[in-house]
């Protein structure tokens, strides 16, 4: 399964019930498969621990996996969320700060 490749570095992988409105009671979607990075070092390598949005997006423009860079799967997340309709604050502002990490070319090793 291309996922347990890509997402092989979390500690766990749970299923869990997808609500798009939160008054609804029954899910838009059942199922959906979550993977979950731990914040213990041992199990989660690349865990950067709380940081503030420059900090992370510093991390993103340099991680990449066997799926490609992370910047391709962060911006590809903006996309699709905005696809749906759902302007997440913290996704988009990472975006744009790598966006700007990117085109300023800050890619020094940190």
């Amino acid at each position: 399964m291309y996922l347990e490749v890509r997402e092989k570095q979390y500690d766990k992988k749970v299923y869990l019930d997808f609500f798009t409105d939160p008054t609804a009671t029954t899910p838009a979607v059942s199922g959906v498969i979550v993977y979950i990075g731990s914040s213990d070092k041992k199990l989660n390598e690349n865990y950067l621990g709380p940081a503030p949005v420059e900090e992370i997006a510093k991390q993103i423009v340099h991680a990449e996996g066997p799926s490609g860079p992370n910047r391709e799967y962060l911006f590809q997340l903006e996309k699709a969320l905005l696809q749906i309709g759902c302007k997440y604050k913290h996704v988009m502002d990472l975006a744009n700060e790598v966006r700007r990490i990117l085109s300023e070319g800050e890619l020094t090793t940190s």
